[in-house]
């Protein structure tokens, strides 16, 4: 039996457990914040370097990461982690997925930033 939960089924299930609401004040970065937003709220194409990281290529996180970045690795993985839905990050299909969704508005998701 597939485990695998749908776009849908990983929305509603982070909705229920966190009320629809993402932390982006503690971004480890803070100037990321609002690339990230706009990934998130409208499937915005995020640059080189959030891709990689939301994708889970750690060779390209690296080879795009600025100084900042780079030395917090480690907090940016735990971020996404604690932060994001599933549907959102861990591969490159999943984030492929998330642009697509999250840009058409019948199927947009709505979060609250805190």
């Amino acid at each position: 039996m597939d485990n695998i939960l749908t776009f849908e089924q990983s929305n509603n299930l982070y909705n229920n457990q966190y009320g629809g609401s993402i932390r982006l004040t503690n971004v480890p970065v803070g100037y990321m914040m609002e690339g990230l937003k706009r990934y998130i709220e409208n499937g915005a194409e995020p640059g080189n370097f959030l891709y990689s990281l939301l994708s889970n290529d750690l060779q390209n996180t690296f080879a795009h990461a600025d100084e900042q970045n780079s030395v917090k690795l480690k907090q940016w993985v735990q971020w996404c982690y604690n932060t994001l839905p599933i549907s959102a990050w861990g591969s490159p299909e999943r984030v492929d997925e998330w642009m697509r969704q999250q840009s058409k508005p019948e199927t947009r998701w709505t979060y609250t930033f805190v």
